[in-house]
């Protein structure tokens, strides 16, 4: 019986570390510290490389834009909000007659004014009653003039050429019976 135990194997130690001396050991640490410092920083970009990839793709305005007096500016709009006023066409009165959109020349360019009436809380509630978000708003000012270009196109349709001052009914006949 005590043939068929097997004998347990005894480890072999490993091979003994090659003794470092204190300058071998601070070189690599400080290699090995540089090059995980190097791999984590990333590379320093200059402001206007910013500027460049945050500008990239964006819409750009027009012209100049104003909402309630205060300039808008292309940084703090979304691309919908900038095409949806790039696409502003003429002045009018929407969303119930509570937003006013002016659009005035100033010279050789073009400004867009959207005013509405906002000093007060209950101002305030009353056009928030009827848009949530700028591009809402602006999104239903463009429907709005969409369907009023169509009305004018369907209009002009319908009307003959206009008659100019004095060209009435009466006058041509007065004109005939002077020229018999």
């Amino acid at each position: 019986m005590a043939e068929d135990k097997q004998t347990p194997e005894v480890p072999t130690p490993a091979a003994p570390a090659p003794q470092l001396n204190m300058a071998d050991f601070a070189s690599m640490i400080g290699a090995a510290v540089s090059k995980s410092v190097a791999e984590a920083n990333p590379k320093k970009e200059t402001f206007g490389h910013y500027t460049k990839r945050i500008n990239a793709g964006r819409s750009k305005l027009t012209r100049e834009c104003f909402q309630n007096g205060f300039r808008l500016e292309n940084e703090n709009l979304s691309n919908k909000a900038i095409d949806l006023l790039n696409t502003i066409s003429h002045t009018g009165r929407y969303i119930n007659r509570l937003v006013e959109v002016i659009v005035r020349d100033e010279g050789a360019e073009e400004a867009v004014e959207i005013r509405y009436n906002n000093k007060t809380a209950d101002q305030r509630a009353e056009i928030r009653g009827h848009i949530r978000s700028t591009e809402e708003m602006l999104q239903m000012i463009v429907d709005a003039q969409v369907i009023e270009k169509a009305e004018y196109a369907a209009q002009g349709e319908k009307k003959t050429a206009r008659r100019h001052f004095g060209d009435t009914k009466g006058y041509r006949e007065a004109k005939e019976r002077a020229e018999v």
